[in-house]
């Protein structure tokens, strides 16, 4: 599944993609339609129950060499990808996050995932990946990667879920580039990239 993963015509060099999607009768199908049915297999079992939207992100995180000086990390935040607003004007956030790890370096040190409860600076949690390892968290959790350091130039790959319950969705299903900005045109039913 990485190999597939890491050669998706949708795959950005050392960064990953972006899945924004809503619960659909269709969605196997628009998943199998963009070659990513092996990410939809994935998602049937770490679905939680009542969700309605979602934004996938296969996401790479390269690890350095102890003589590196380069900051290579994600750095801490809150997760809020889907951008919407209730009727009070305050942003959705997730109601959990989903990370399952398909590949690690051999060996590495570091790379751990860091979890803190919302607005609260103490360390609440660190999951070291590991292939194969599931890690769900609250979706108001401060989260972030520590560098991962290794002598092997294979890439961390992930494949993080949030999953969120808004009150209407809009039948979406758009594959992009993991850093793009964008905006869904509720009249033209298309998304403008930025």
């Amino acid at each position: 599944m990485s190999t597939h993963l890491l050669k998706h015509p949708s795959m950005v060099e050392g960064q990953g993609f972006s899945v924004y999607f809503d619960e659909a009768d269709d969605l196997e199908l628009k998943f199998t339609g963009h070659d990513l049915k092996c990410v939809y297999d994935i998602f049937k079992k770490v679905k939680e129950p009542k969700t309605n939207s979602y934004v996938c992100n296969v996401m790479i995180v390269p690890s350095c060499n102890d003589k590196s000086d380069k900051e290579i990390s994600v750095g801490g935040h809150y997760d809020g990808s889907i951008e919407e607003v209730d009727w009070l004007g305050k942003y959705y956030m997730p109601l959990c996050t989903s990370v399952v790890y398909l590949q690690t370096p051999e060996t590495f040190k570091d790379g751990e995932l860091f979890l803190k409860k919302y607005n609260c600076d103490k360390m609440y949690a660190q999951v070291k990946p590991k292939v194969g390892k599931y890690a769900r968290f609250r979706g108001d959790m401060y989260h972030g990667v520590h560098k991962m350091y290794s002598d092997e130039s294979t890439y961390r790959l992930s494949i993080v879920f949030e999953q969120y319950i808004l009150p209407k969705t809009k039948n979406k299903f758009v594959v992009q580039d993991i850093f793009t900005e964008s905006e869904y045109d509720e009249t033209t039913g298309e998304m403008n990239y930025r």
